[in-house]
């Protein structure tokens, strides 16, 4: 994830960057070899203006947006009640806005991973943490979004968020949380 982290950074923001410094050297009335081998005369609009730092200032945005954006996805889990998976009315708008997020980057493939407290079998917690991802699944697929994106786990009560056990620590531990996968 890292190494495409620093893929998208390196495009998203560098190589624009390195595109506009190296157009600069050629602007401003100056000669120019085509690829026939002429010499062309390149001239700039009367306003001097380009769209090409337009495109790398749009570039820079959107890659600041996407982590602002990717940075919303994995930082707002959707906590359930004692024993429940059925999606809370908190929880739509926040689902809603992951939703709004793959429908934008439809490139991005998540998992979802459902967790419970340490209240219970092993066996009882891995089956409620994967009834809770897979109805944040359904949700998000009823909003559109292709299946093969969405991958679904469940690790019970192996990776509390709270560790220690009373009802605030449980309750922060009954969650759905969002990862984005390698991409």
């Amino acid at each position: 994830m890292q190494n495409r982290f620093w893929t998208l950074f390196f495009f998203l923001l560098i190589f624009p960057c390195f595109l506009v410094a190296l157009s600069c050297t050629t602007k401003n009335g100056a000669d120019t070899v085509s690829s026939t081998g002429e010499v062309e005369e390149e001239t700039l609009s009367s306003t001097g203006n380009t769209d090409e730092g337009n495109l790398t200032d749009a570039s820079a945005d959107s890659g600041i947006e996407f982590q602002q954006d990717s940075d919303l996805l994995i930082s707002e889990d959707i906590y359930f009640k004692k024993g429940g998976y059925s999606i809370p009315d908190s929880a739509q708008d926040i689902l809603k806005r992951k939703a709004e997020f793959l429908l934008k980057y439809p490139e991005i493939k998540v998992v979802i991973e459902g967790h419970s407290d340490e209240l219970g079998t092993d066996e009882y917690n891995m089956i409620l943490g994967e009834k809770r991802a897979g109805s944040v699944k359904s949700f998000l697929l009823g909003y559109g979004i292709n299946s093969s994106r969405l991958a679904a786990v469940s690790y019970g009560k192996e990776r509390p968020a709270a560790p220690g056990r009373d009802k605030k620590s449980r309750e922060l531990n009954r969650r759905v949380h969002f990862e984005i996968e390698d991409y």
